[in-house]
């Protein structure tokens, strides 16, 4: 009896297995290349790349292939895809304001958090900004017209959904401003200025949010220190803003 059901399950797999000269085709007579799989829905499962036996393949998302230049298939470990995590803009509608010292001494604070985001997989993560900003008097009544050089700046810090990782600063950009009056007493320069920056970071997978920070500094905090050097400078309130995270995989 076992012998029956053996010589009925061959002659069953050989109906769907044909072999013609070197070609093996399945579910086809008539096999067009080495390996021939005939059917509109016909799929190949090689257990080796699923996520269970293969790291490079975390089972959220369809990984790659690649076939090397032996034939070999793999899935890299290196991104080959993106996807847009944030994409802000005009964050800050209403203005941040922050003053340095009362001698021009530094001073920074942050200015936006975004939302938080999820990264399934490790990737390559792109962070973009472009920040405005307009530079005045520490109260904020006028801007200055002194012609000492002032600093203005930008930067990110990584964090994990709701509070900043303050390890490592990301993304630095930054001015030198400087302003005086002409004979008529009108502005040489006013209005809105940018800070663009972007820095790639790799980050396992996890939660993370971006935290953007202002800096303002007219003095070393040390030598020649002068009340007439404080000012201030307001970031954001001018619709050009943005923030963008993109991540690679």
């Amino acid at each position: 009896m076992f012998k029956k059901l053996l010589l009925l399950y061959l002659a069953l797999f050989l109906c769907n297995i044909s072999h013609s000269q070197r070609e093996v085709g399945i579910n086809t007579t008539n096999p067009e290349e080495k390996l021939h799989i005939s059917g509109n829905t016909s799929t190949i499962r090689i257990e080796g790349l699923n996520a269970a036996n293969n790291p490079n393949n975390y089972g959220v998302r369809t990984a790659p292939l690649y076939v090397d230049s032996n034939g070999d298939f793999s899935i890299p470990p290196s991104p080959s895809s993106s996807e847009f995590l944030y994409n802000g803009s005009n964050m800050i509608s209403s203005g941040e304001l922050i003053q340095t010292g009362t001698q021009g001494q530094t001073n920074s604070d942050e200015i936006y958090t975004s939302p938080s985001f999820t990264l399934s997989q490790p990737a390559n993560v792109m962070i973009q900004y472009s920040m405005g900003f307009t530079v005045w008097n520490r109260l904020r009544t006028q801007a200055p017209s002194d012609g000492k050089p002032k600093t203005i700046q930008n930067f990110i810090y990584i964090g994990d959904g709701t509070t900043a990782n303050f390890t490592t600063a990301y993304a630095y950009s930054g001015q030198s401003f400087s302003n005086v009056q002409n004979p008529s007493s009108e502005f040489i320069i006013n209005g809105f200025y940018y800070n663009t920056a972007s820095e790639i970071v790799f980050l396992p997978a996890g939660t993370y949010s971006i935290h953007l920070y202002g800096l303002v500094s007219a003095s070393n905090g040390v030598n020649f220190l002068k009340t007439s050097d404080s000012f201030s400078s307001e970031y954001g309130d001018s619709s050009r803003e943005y923030l963008k995270v993109i991540a690679f995989y």
